[in-house]
């Protein structure tokens, strides 16, 4: 079981090193509260956690229905979306920010995954037929943290159908994106180049009878654009061009929402926060209603607080080691020319390979998490009962040619040298600033000083794998259908992932990248009293399950089976009613 430990480590620093991921998303007056919009009483806590219960049983019974619509079994929602046990009804009384999430981590801390499974089962869901109504809802879907590396998008089936044309919103506004141009940076060749509106934004519909029951407008960012990583404000500026080319040119939109997966979230806050400030300039921010966090890291993740702990562990180790390889790192020496250009760019290379060799070096000494050993244990136990997909080297070829080819340019090793060295800082500092944009610091100052309009409606939609191994037992609730149990995704990032997290802190329940406690929204967290929100529950999936089909493909070609376009479905319904 050793190798396995070996294995995860090996993935690990890849993903580190490569950049593949880092999974490890009517005006009301306002007023302001620094401290949060505590509550004030027993009875008040109790009324939120019950208020809470309802609005995810109602958002349940919708989904039930989408499933069933689609020839699922609305019986097996249960094994879809859990439901929260009734010892979190009572919400603690906590005064101030800091002491109530402190409080709220706690409650959850103790929580465990196969408690919301087993309240799910225990209450039978009852679909409901959504109202037909008029009209539409648009979600405006922005991406999660380093999903530029990530060969598809978030609803990736939804979207396909709006490629080939095959759904009527995209026979509608793709027309229109192809003819309109716009700009993206690509880290490999240091500039901006011109491409068409349609290969940076992805349009698709959720139909229903022929008709759009929810539009899909996907910011989409390339691979070497940088948009996915560093902080939430660089991206903002961009986003707000391109929808600005969209949103001023299809007025019959209905119902606009964002929608955030993971990080993507809290950049669809900022962009609402910066939009809004600028309305004269962006007169459709007025036809946003709110946004959809899914899987969100509202409140930071333990996991991106122990990158940038000042104590020791491996992932903080990792963060000191790419820090000072970035320093170390030399560019291409300027003002020199001939010889004296030739002897330093050969002495700068020399000095690089001695930096890589130190970094490779020191990565055989990182300290061995203290979760990795429950995780060898699951190994084992899992391995006596199922057999486990590999990854497929032609499916994931397009991750790699992405990489080698677009990321960095491979076909002229030599004379792209400090080229490539320039791309390569540029992309690791970019994940380094974008992780810290994930801390619990980074996300609290945010809430506690930002002034988003109250307006704006919150929704948040988190997600938990199972619970991890407990007396030399598998959870029995770990080969649920949409975890993925013997995917790549799930058995070389996910739940290596999943017992980091849980290491770091952050809870049996949670979803591989962030807890529930901090992927919902909590109005006592915000700075801003009086706001319209809805917790519409936990789903049965892992942090990749609720937005992607497969993110490393296997042999088989097969992917996570969540039903994301039922999910869809329950969350048009839903807004519809709103």
């Amino acid at each position: 079981m050793h190798s396995l430990y070996e294995r995860v480590k090996k993935v690990w620093f890849v993903i580190w090193i490569l950049l593949v991921a880092s999974w490890g998303w009517g005006c009301r007056k306002s007023s302001q509260n620094p401290q949060g919009a505590a509550l004030s009483g027993q009875s008040m806590a109790t009324s939120q956690g019950s208020q809470e219960k309802a609005t995810a049983l109602r958002f349940r019974n919708l989904l039930a229905f989408h499933l069933g619509e689609q020839g699922l079994n609305p019986q097996s929602i249960h094994e879809t979306m859990f439901l929260q046990p009734n010892s979190l009804n009572n919400i603690p009384k906590a005064r101030g920010i800091e002491s109530f999430l402190k409080e709220i981590d706690k409650l959850y801390f103790v929580s465990k995954p196969e408690d919301w499974y087993n309240q799910g089962r225990s209450q039978p869901s009852s679909p409901v037929t959504p109202k037909s109504g008029s009209g539409v809802v648009t979600l405006v879907v922005f991406p999660g943290f380093s999903s530029e590396f990530i060969p598809v998008d978030p609803f990736e089936e939804i979207l396909k159908l709006g490629d080939r044309g095959e759904s009527a919103f995209a026979k509608k506004v793709k027309p229109s994106l192809e003819a309109m141009t716009d700009e993206v940076y690509s880290v490999r060749d240091q500039k901006q180049r011109p491409v068409k509106l349609s290969e940076v934004v992805r349009v698709g519909s959720y139909d229903r009878n022929g008709h759009p029951w929810v539009n899909i407008i996907m910011l989409s960012p390339k691979l070497g654009s940088l948009e996915s990583i560093g902080k939430l404000a660089s991206t903002v500026p961009i986003y707000q061009r391109r929808l600005d080319k969209i949103l001023r040119k299809t007025p019959d939109l209905g119902k606009i929402y964002l929608l955030g997966h993971s990080r993507g979230a809290n950049v669809a806050l900022e962009f609402l926060r910066a939009t809004s400030l600028e309305a004269r300039k962006y007169p459709w921010v007025g036809r946003i209603e709110g946004l959809v966090g899914l899987g969100a890291v509202f409140y930071g993740t333990q996991m991106a607080d122990e990158v940038f702990s000042t104590e020791s562990s491996p992932q903080q180790q990792m963060r000191v080691l790419l820090t000072d390889l970035m320093s170390r790192l030399e560019e291409e020496p300027q003002g020199l020319t001939g010889k004296a250009y030739t002897t330093e760019v050969a002495a700068r290379v020399l000095r690089n390979a001695n930096a890589y060799r130190k970094v490779l070096a020191q990565f055989t000494t990182l300290s061995k998490p203290a979760a990795i050993d429950l995780l060898i244990e699951e190994e084992r136990l899992r391995h006596v009962q199922s057999t486990r997909e590999l990854p497929g080297l032609l499916g994931n070829f397009e991750m790699t040619r992405g990489l080698l080819f677009d990321l960095i340019n491979m076909q002229c090793p030599f004379s792209c040298y400090f080229q490539n060295i320039k791309a390569f800082k540029q992309v690791v500092n970019g994940v380094l600033e974008g992780i810290k944009s994930l801390t619990t610091p980074d996300r609290m100052a945010w809430w506690k000083h930002e002034s988003l309009p109250t307006r704006f409606r919150i929704l948040s939609l988190a997600a938990t794998m199972a619970g991890p191994v407990e007396n030399h037992k598998l959870s029995p609730i770990i080969g649920l259908p949409h975890y993925g149990y013997c995917l790549p995704d799930f058995t070389l990032v996910q739940r290596p992932s999943y017992y980091f997290l849980l290491n770091a802190g952050g809870g049996p329940l949670n979803d591989s990248a962030v807890s529930v406690a901090r992927s919902r929204y909590w109005p006592q967290l915000d700075s801003m009293s009086g706001r319209s929100y809805d917790f519409l529950g936990v789903m049965a999936s892992h942090h990749f399950g609720i937005a992607f089909p497969a993110a490393v493909v296997s042999q088989t070609g097969g992917g996570n089976s969540f039903p994301r376009s039922a999910l869809l479905g329950a969350l048009g319904s839903y807004l519809r009613d709103l």
